[in-house]
């Protein structure tokens, strides 16, 4: 910075985001702050947190744009749904139906875990041009400008792409940080006319919409005259926890239990068992609670489990092996599913039909939310947002698929 520069008197800028939140251990590296930067000077390091790297603008969008500061949870909703919650949807969310799906394409079925549906779905969407590229997060090395040391084993990092192929080879749970909002700033770059569609993690969709309702917001990706970077497509994913890099793949898979991480080949966590596959053969299988120690502290606090920003949400639990669960939330969500299963990209029942069915979905819901600390949602709506925010998503919502 020049010499004798100061921030404006009271401003909050990446100084006070990087005091309140990384150093205080509550960054859940969604990103957001990476995304929303107007001159592109924070990016994603190799130990899982936003860094600086250039002189900052003291814009204070940045730290407006943390869902770790405020998340106003009502003005997002009303923003997504044009309501907020009723009582009855406090587990779940704002959702319009409930299903347990799995895709019919047996490469996609195959590639993907416990039913491939975001793959089809995503592959679907790509397919009718409802989105013309994708946001979501992959194991090789990320082909994001904003991601610093990407191309460790096992670390997950953000990706963007634009073909099926593309999809396919980002099929699988990961379990670490992935930061996907990042790539958003390269969607924004590299196609003019960009049509995102974003795979993202129940935090990652906090700080995804905290920056669409910040009064701050900068206009790389919010207002109505832009649409370059702007999602289209959202979808969810279930999320209990996630694990910090260096403590589950390094420390205990790699040190504690001898397993190259360059060798392996799947991660599985499902009824409470980590399972690690090297090929076809399973060489870890131990109880999830073995993994307490490793997980993200950020995580102890948050309260959402079943991805409720989403347009459509999916998960495994409540489903028979090999289907998944899917909450469609928004008009556009459910008009991509019924296309999904006209087009026979995916086969389609009601969740009531299945067990353990939607009683086990809400059971975990209610239990994370128990056991959280939600001091950072906001709720209550800011005296003109209703009319301002509800005539700017009219203006920019993409066309629904016929």
């Amino acid at each position: 910075m020049p010499d004798g520069w100061s921030p404006p008197k009271n401003a909050k800028i990446w100084g006070h985001l990087f005091n309140e939140v990384v150093r205080a251990n509550h960054c859940m590296m969604c990103a957001a702050c990476v995304a929303s930067c107007p001159i592109n000077v924070l990016n994603v390091n190799v130990n899982e947190e936003p860094v600086i790297k250039g002189p900052c603008a003291a814009c204070q969008v940045c730290y407006y744009s943390c869902p770790r500061l405020e998340l106003p949870l009502d003005e997002i909703e009303y923003y997504l749904h044009g309501r907020t919650r009723k009582p009855e949807e406090e587990a779940l969310g704002i959702y319009r139906n409930i299903y347990s799906a799995r895709a019919l394409d047996d490469e996609i079925w195959h590639a993907g875990q416990d039913g491939g549906t975001t793959i089809a779905l995503m592959t679907h969407a790509l397919q009718i041009g409802l989105i013309n590229c994708f946001a979501t997060s992959d194991f090789t090395k990320s082909n994001s400008v904003f991601v610093l040391g990407s191309g460790m084993a096992l670390k997950t990092v953000p990706v963007v792409g634009d073909t099926v192929s593309d999809i396919l080879r980002t099929a699988g749970s990961k379990y670490t940080h992935g930061g996907v909002l990042g790539v958003l700033s390269d969607a924004a770059a590299s196609y003019p006319d960009a049509r995102v569609g974003l795979v993202a993690l129940p935090c990652e969709l906090q700080g995804l919409w905290r920056m669409y309702t910040s009064l701050q917001a900068t206009v790389k990706f919010s207002g109505s005259w832009i649409r370059g970077g702007r999602p289209v497509l959202t979808i969810g994913l279930f999320c209990s926890k996630v694990y910090t890099h260096d403590k589950l793949v390094t420390e205990f898979i790699q040190k504690q239990h001898g397993i190259d991480p360059s060798k392996i080949t799947r991660t599985v966590i499902k009824r409470n068992r980590f399972k690690v596959y090297v090929g076809p053969d399973c060489v870890l299988d131990t109880s999830t609670k073995e993994l307490e120690p490793y997980m993200s502290h950020p995580c102890h606090y948050c309260i959402d489990y079943v991805a409720e920003l989403a347009d459509i949400s999916v998960g495994a639990v409540g489903s028979a092996d090999g289907w998944t669960t899917v909450i469609v939330r928004s008009e556009l969500g459910q008009k991509l599913y019924d296309s999904a299963v006209k087009a026979k990209a995916i086969e389609s029942v009601p969740i009531e039909t299945v067990k353990p069915g939607l009683p086990f979905v809400v059971k975990l819901c209610n239990k994370k939310k128990r056991e959280r600390n939600a001091y950072y949602i906001r709720r209550g709506l800011r005296e003109g947002f209703l009319q301002h925010r509800r005539n700017e998503l009219i203006q920019i919502a993409p066309t629904p698929p016929s």
